[in-house]
C-alpha cells in the first residue's frame, strides 16, 4: 500500500516538473531501490518519460490526438 501513495506522490511530484531520481528519492524518503520500481512503474503505465539521463516527467500530451 506503501508504494501505491509514493506512486501517486511521486506523479503528482513529477507533473509539476522534472526530477531527477535522487530528487525523488529524498521527496519521497525513498530507498534507491524503491524510488527506481515507482519510476520504472511509472514509465512501463506511459504516464512517465525519461527527459534526459536520470531526469524523468510526465509524458507530454500528443495535441493531434483528437478528444
Amino acid at each position: 500500500m506503501k508504494q501505491v501513495i509514493n506512486t501517486i506522490k511521486a506523479l503528482r511530484l513529477l507533473s509539476q516538473k522534472p526530477l531527477r531520481a535522487s530528487q525523488l528519492q529524498d521527496i519521497l524518503g525513498t530507498s534507491k531501490g524503491a524510488t527506481y520500481r515507482i519510476i520504472r512503474d511509472l514509465r512501463a503505465s506511459g504516464e512517465v518519460v525519461e527527459k534526459t539521463l536520470c531526469t524523468y516527467s510526465i509524458k507530454p500530451k500528443n495535441q493531434n490526438q483528437e478528444s
